[in-house]
């Protein structure tokens, strides 16, 4: 099994090789597939082959990070009744927080610092003396 990605994330590492069609990937939630092709209209998941262009939806190809992508905007469509328009954006502010927790984490060693500020109050008559 050979890795695709330079720097992929565990999962891609552990189900590279799982290929799942559109009514695949549509089974796998409540809303079916004409529901992924609307997260696929807005870009929430890509397929694999998005790269090469290809005619019609069936040699649409996704793997385990884009059924991963789609349960999470199933709970998000259940938990807050939220349209792929709003999904996609979600999705994006949650990817970058993601990324700013990576770097956090990076850049301080993988410790939590904090630093503690004190303020001290000078009433008006101490200033006086």
């Amino acid at each position: 099994m050979t890795n695709q990605h330079e720097h992929a994330d565990d999962l891609t590492d552990l189900h590279n090789d799982l290929r799942l069609t559109l009514e695949q990937l549509g089974a796998a939630t409540p809303y079916g597939s004409d529901w992924v092709l609307a997260l696929l209209d807005e870009a929430v998941i890509t397929p694999f082959d998005a790269i090469t262009p290809v005619s019609g939806t069936d040699a649409l190809s996704f793997g385990s990070v884009q059924l991963s992508r789609v349960r999470r905007a199933a709970r998000l469509r259940r938990d807050f009744d939220a349209s792929p328009q709003a999904i996609g954006l979600i999705l994006t502010l949650l990817d970058e927080l993601n990324t700013l927790r990576q770097y956090k984490r990076q850049s301080l060693g993988g410790a939590f610092s904090a630093q503690v500020v004190t303020f001290h109050t000078v009433d008006d008559d101490s200033r006086q003396r």
